[in-house]
């Protein structure tokens, strides 16, 4: 920066800020660095008030130097730092009011932000959140006057920026919409209201935005007062039928189009409950004409608010969507015919019409208009419209087998009377005419073969047996008549019956010439899997002739899915071949999946044989096998596979395959026997470690019969490792990720095995170690693959391999490789896997040096192994205590990361004199944890983490919980639950919950007795979770509402395997187990009436969310379970007249739905 050569008084430094040459940036880089920073306090007297009346000068005048101001991030920052700097001081304050008297707000900021928006610099994130943070400070300290459009004018660009740029962070969003509410409070609040022009104005100007602002960025509070301004606007007291008119000028706003169709709906959501419905329908008309692809979701929310429309309006929408016939309109008529059956009646033509193009949404419909005519009890006429449409339509979605499936179940539940009426008309229309297609009756057999084949299980399928008894004689009747479609109804028929109860139409049927009809086969096979001695040798010759000239892809499929188990029967194995190889080779991968996972298939050894012997040979199959199950396979099958994957190990199958194979080892594929194969699976990278180890495992399992195999493999690594060298290290990497993995996760059972593993380690790790000795032939790579390889090693083995100059080695790299990220991170892994070389306090400082979440893994790996050393761990766990009071507040995360390991891993001393140490320890990390917690407002994951330690440890390290430190968990939680109420972020306010109601919940399972005298704790910690339910229920949902339930069911119904009684003779133990069960009660008794008291404050205070409503009140009947009727009055005695009306309906519900349940 350039300045005069001398600003040591008060008129040369005035007259350089006052220059209109000085710039921006000179004038606030001056105030910052020089003004403030100078000693000397005479230079520039009254600077506060000089500077902002400079400011206030500037934004206030009309130039292209002032524009530049106005423009500039540092002129808003200039403006903040002063602002601040007069907070402190009172005198300050009011000198700052009387400079801010002369800013004409409206006119000013108004002309700012129109600037902002037509130069685009709304895209500037740290200008806006400047200039925001400004306006924020003078609304709130000063009292501003807009006009109306004014006030409108600067609430639309607002909103404008909050839509237009997405950049913004989560804080500028917030300040945006807070803005918003408080500029329209400005303008509508009392008597004071926008006229009916500007709320026009704002309907076409600011809707749009608000409504996406509203979706995108607003919090569940904010969203709830930007929803109260759209209402107070749209909804006035003196012309409340004005809202047709303004939902009229929203429609036509320029950026309308850009809403989405949440945002409308949350628009219609806020109208539907304050409107009637002939000024819902005018509303509901504008908005489907202004958003038509928006039309179907609108009808429907308007449908499920349960507001009834008129004939009029739905046949409107109804006329207009069968014009525009795509996914929207399908949907509308489907909300209009399902809100009004007339609609229905009245548009079936041409709703059938639409049908019958048969897209991806014309089932959904005309499932609706079947059941429309359902509802209004008019199936029989629909039955008449459904024939005249098969034949207006042959072919079509009228008789596709998705409709007859989905209608078949509506007729087949009718009265006896009523569906014998409608089949025997049927019948004799069909036998008058068999070759048209008996489209309802087959739609009734397919109903009556869901309960026959056992598909449902319920109260309707003894409907649907009692109805096929009545209607036996006149579905058998049919079997002898001949037409297009007899066989089909034929298959239908004999599959509802036994072939016994038919034997004499069975044997006609077999006796007729055979047809080329899928059916007609299908019928005989039917016929056959119930009585094969029906079956000959002309039918098979038939079959085998129209499977293979004549059939379709669906008749080959019905083949494998449904009859597999009569044509093994029927067929020999090699025409059992050829079915396979055609079916295999026209099915497409879904339909052969769903044959090949058919567990009854699986059954069957000649079929399951020809599929894998078909799939083994065929390059293109072999993905077929995963989906076999491994007993399907004969033992030289599954060689066969192995080999095969081997070789094609690159196809994503090949794994599955080969996992699935070895659940039943051969002990001969080259894959178990060849050290070869062994190596190409580790070349192909770490998806195949599983089967790696899985088939060295095969090994060990059986050492003698191995002894070649294993022998193979141990010369193979030791040599590789004796030779190792930086020249060979890259080629021996595939048999040191073998070695490590043989390491790790082997298992040995033979003590000769342990030893030569052991063996081996300990040349590994001399051997490998000895390559960091010189490493300028080695890359940085290599030696992040040999620390990491260590690494592993030593934290997976016990064997213990001293080096003298490892320190050495690894000052030497931490040295060379100081601004490398990685290599420091995998160092410190390193470190933390030798035992004795460095020393703890050593290890835990390097942690919080290095401070990141990568580390945690290997710091509990490290403190797992130094909980095995009781002195050592203490000293530590003390240590880091220590320095956690005198560490700085942003390192707060580290050391709690640090305390949620340490309580993770400790072990209980076998000293008496230890076990009070780390009570003492344990107790003073939690009080310093809680301490910094509440003073530094911290609440993130690391919490949920330590919570869920807490949660672990009150169950299985239960010797560590001193009567304190169960106290100060339960403060602990009740104030971490109080701190969720100001969070929003979701997914931290629901898991946070979750683990304080779990935790208490360990508290009361497992240390009862410590709290059996601390009732108020339990009350406070209750009443705090109860708050937090009831207030963030939007974020907590059912999980966390399920967790407050099952722990008040803990509070309420304790455990009896918990409480410690002194008897061990059973019937005295029951005694005392029910004496302490009364106790407990009793004691709660006496405080739980304080919990219902404030659960009925606060349901009067928020809105129960339906999402916890269920699992809330359980755990309220529950607690009103426990009290006596006494106690009960007295509730009802101590609250005023609303809270009594609420308890008295809780208590109603308690009645009609809990204690019903206790006693059903």
């Amino acid at each position: 920066m350039d300045l005069p050569s001398k600003l040591d008084n008060t008129e040369s430094v005035t007259k350089f800020l006052r220059n209109k040459d000085t710039s921006v940036d000179e004038i606030y880089n001056f105030v910052i660095d020089i003004l403030y920073n100078d000693n000397d306090q005479n230079c520039l007297p009254y600077k506060e008030k000089f500077i902002l009346e400079l400011l206030i000068d500037r934004i206030s005048q009309s130039s292209k130097l002032t524009q530049k101001f106005k423009q500039s991030e540092k002129t808003w920052k200039l403006f903040n730092f002063i602002w601040n700097k007069c907070k402190a001081d009172s005198r300050l304050i009011s000198v700052r009011s009387k400079v801010l008297s002369r800013l004409k707000f409206g006119e000013v900021f108004t002309k700012i932000f129109a600037e902002l928006s037509a130069a685009g610099l709304y895209k500037n994130t740290e200008l806006v959140d400047e200039l925001l943070k400004t306006v924020d400070s003078i609304i709130n300290s000063t009292r501003i006057h807009l006009s109306d459009d004014q006030n409108l004018m600067i609430i639309n660009h607002l909103l404008e920026f909050a839509v237009k740029e997405p950049q913004y962070t989560t804080e500028t969003h917030q300040r945006l919409l807070s803005l918003v509410i408080v500029f329209f409070q400005q303008n509508n609040k009392g008597n004071l209201k926008y006229d009916n022009k500007h709320r026009a104005e704002f309907a076409k100007l600011c809707l749009p935005n608000l409504l996406m602002a509203m979706e995108k960025h607003a919090t569940p509070k904010i969203k709830d007062s930007l929803s109260s301004i759209i209402v107070q606007l749209l909804f006035s007291e003196t012309d409340p039928d004005n809202v047709v008119s303004l939902i009229g000028c929203f429609s036509k706003a320029e950026n309308a189009s850009s809403l989405g169709e949440s945002e409308i709906l949350d628009l219609l959501r806020l109208i539907i409950p304050k409107i009637s419905i002939g000024k819902l329908e005018e509303v509901a008309q504008i908005l489907v004409s202004a958003f038509p692809q928006y039309s179907a979701v609108l009808i429907k929310e308007i449908a499920e608010m349960n507001k009834s429309l008129s004939s009029t309006f739905l046949s409107n929408l109804v006329e207009e969507a069968l014009g525009r016939k795509d996914g929207d309109s399908h949907k509308l008529i489907i909300y209009s015919i399902r809100r009004n059956a007339d609609i229905c009646l009245k548009y079936t033509d041409k709703i059938c019409e639409l049908c019958q193009e048969n897209s991806e949404f014309s089932m959904p419909l005309l499932k609706e208009l079947f059941d429309s005519y359902a509802k209004n009890r008019d199936l029989d006429l629909f039955v008449k419209i459904w024939s005249d449409l098969i034949s207006k339509y042959p072919g079509s979605i009228f008789e596709s087998d998705s409709f007859i499936d989905y209608i078949s179940l509506k007729y087949v539940t009718l009265s006896n009377t009523q569906l014998s009426a409608l089949v025997e008309t049927e019948v004799n229309e069909y036998i008058g005419s068999p070759n048209q297609n008996p489209i309802f009756l087959l739609s009734i057999c397919k109903g009556l073969l869901k309960a026959v084949s056992g598909s449902i299980q319920n109260a309707v399928s003894k409907t649907l047996l009692h109805n096929l008894l009545h209607l036996k004689a006149l579905l058998v009747s049919l079997v002898a008549l001949k037409g297009q479609y007899c066989w089909k109804l034929r298959f239908y028929i004999f599959s509802l019956f036994d072939v016994e109860e038919l034997a004499d139409d069975a044997k006609y049927l077999v006796n007729q010439k055979h047809e080329n009809d899928s059916y007609y086969f299908f019928t005989m096979l039917r016929i056959f899997e119930q009585n094969t001695d029906l079956a000959n040798d002309k039918f098979t010759k038939n079959l085998d002739s129209f499977y293979r000239k004549k059939s379709d892809s669906r008749f080959k499929s019905v083949l494998f899915s449904r009859f597999f188990m009569i044509l093994e029967e029927l067929l020999e194995v090699n025409k059992i071949k050829k079915f396979v190889e055609v079916f295999l080779k026209e099915s497409n991968q879904e339909v052969v999946r769903k044959v090949f996972s058919n567990p009854l298939i699986q059954t069957r050894p000649k079929i399951m044989s020809c599929l894998i012997e078909e799939c083994i040979k065929h390059n293109k199959m072999t993905n077929y096998l995963q989906f076999i199950s491994v007993y399907a396979f004969t033992k030289t099958q599954r060689q066969q596979v192995l080999d095969l994957m081997v070789e094609r190990l690159d196809d994503h199958s090949s794994m599955l395959i080969i996992e699935n194979i070895l659940k039943m080892p051969t002990y001969k594929s080259k894959l178990e026997t060849e050290f070869d194969s062994l190596l190409k699976l580790a070349r192909k990278g770490c998806q195949f470690s599983s089967i790696i180890v899985k088939i060295m495992n095969i090994h060990l399992q059986q050492p003698t019969e191995s002894a070649k195999y294993i022998h193979q493999f141990t010369n193979s690594i030791a040599e590789v490792i004796n030779k190792i060298s930086p020249r060979t290290l890259l080629d021996s990497t595939d048999y040191l990720e073998l070695f490590l993995l043989f390491v790790k996760d082997c298992t040995f059972n033979d003590p000769k095995m342990n030893t030569l593993k052991e063996k081996l380690i300990e040349t590994a790790v001399k051997e490998i170690t000895h390559l960091l000795s010189d490493t300028d032939n080695l890359s940085a790579e290599n030696i992040e693959w040999i620390l990491t390889f260590l690494t592993e090693i030593n934290f997976c083995s016990k064997v213990e391999v001293k080096i003298d100059s490892l320190k050495v080695i690894v000052s030497q790299l931490g040295e060379k490789y100081t601004c490398h990220r990685e290599m420091k991170l995998t160092i410190f892994r390193y470190i933390c896997s030798l035992d004795d070389i460095y020393k703890p306090s050593y290890v835990i400082a390097l942690f919080l040096v290095l401070n990141t979440r990568e580390l945690d893994d290997t710091i509990d790996l490290y403190l797992s192994k130094l909980a095995s050393r009781e002195e050592d761990f203490l000293e530590t766990w003390i240590n880091i205590h220590k320095s956690f009071e005198e560490s700085n507040p942003e390192d707060i995360e580290s050391y709690i990361r640090l305390f949620t390991l340490m309580i993770k891993n400790v072990q209980k001393p076998t000293v008496a004199e230890k076990v009070k140490t780390i009570h003492r320890v344990f107790v003073s990390s939690i009080s310093q944890i809680y301490h910094e917690v509440l003073k530094n407002d911290y609440l993130t994951k690391d919490i949920v983490a330590l919570l869920n330690c807490l949660k672990t440890t009150l169950s299985t390290k239960t010797w560590i919980f001193t009567q304190y430190a169960t106290e100060l968990n339960l403060a602990f939680i009740s104030h971490i639950s109080s701190m969720l109420l100001n969070r929003e972020d979701e997914h931290l306010v629901k898991n946070c919950y979750v683990e304080l109601c779990q935790v208490t919940s360990s508290v009361i399972l497992y240390q009862r007795k410590r709290i059996s005298n601390r009732h108020h704790m339990i009350n406070s910690v209750l009443t705090s979770l109860l708050k937090t339910l009831l207030a963030r229920a939007h974020y907590i949902r059912g999980e966390g509402s399920l967790a407050f339930e099952r722990l008040v069911s803990n509070l309420c119904e304790p455990n009896a395997n918990n409480l410690y009684v002194k008897q061990t003779d059973n019937s005295s133990k029951d005694i005392e187990i029910n004496n302490a069960l009364s106790q407990i009660k009793s004691a709660m008794r006496k405080f739980i009436p304080v919990v219902i008291f404030n659960y009925i404050t606060f349901y009067l205070k928020y809105q129960v969310d339906p999402s916890i409503k269920h699992e809330l009140e359980n755990a309220i009947f529950m607690m009103i379970d426990l009290l006596t009727l006494n106690e009960l009055n007295y509730i009802n005695r101590s609250l005023d007249h609303q809270s009594r009306q609420v308890f008295r309906n809780i208590y109603e519900e308690y009645k009609k739905f809990y204690k019903w349940n206790e006693n059903s």
